[in-house]
């Protein structure tokens, strides 16, 4: 394990510290699109935030992300295969990682192209903010969402993660 590897890991491991421990996951193996591929996306980012690794490091990384899930043998696996594959096929194990990661980028630029001053964050945010009364659900993703894109995402959520079909960045 390389420099890279090991700072990343140890960023995707602390942040579980949130996602999982103090925003609670009601559905598990359901909601691995969140738990490990937005967790994925945030130690990136945050790791460049921070200035732990360089811009460089954070493109080879968000590069290595992008060709592991367009190019996943089980790239369009619906959710619920999901579920029952996960500990049969290790590439079904893997594309929670890689389709929440892509998703979270998606996201953040949808939320940030429909409202200029918001981004990502803010839903995090305010998902930690609330952990104490509301255990995640993508039903309550969905809601705290809205609350920077109007129209919502309940048609990318079911599209891209439920039925399987592969995000397009070209929005």
């Amino acid at each position: 394990m390389d420099k890279q590897d090991y700072i990343t890991l140890l960023a995707h491991e602390h942040l579980h510290n949130c996602t999982g421990k103090k925003i609670r996951n009601n559905l598990e193996r359901l909601n691995y699109w969140w738990s490990e591929g937005l967790t994925d996306y945030y130690s990136r980012v945050l790791a460049l935030r921070s200035s732990v690794i360089t811009l460089e490091e954070f493109v080879e990384e968000f590069n290595k992300f992008f060709e592991n899930y367009y190019l996943s043998p089980v790239i369009n696996e619906p959710n619920n295969l999901i579920e029952t594959d996960y500990w049969q096929d290790y590439a079904v194990q893997r594309l929670p990682y890689y389709c929440g990661f892509v998703l979270a980028l998606y996201l953040d630029n949808f939320i940030k192209e429909n409202n200029k001053s918001k981004s990502l964050d803010n839903v995090m945010l305010d998902l930690f903010k609330t952990s104490k009364e509301q255990e995640f659900s993508s039903d309550y993703f969905k809601t705290i969402v809205k609350n920077y894109v109007p129209k919502g995402i309940d048609k990318e959520i079911n599209e891209y993660i439920e039925q399987g079909k592969t995000i397009d960045l070209n929005y």
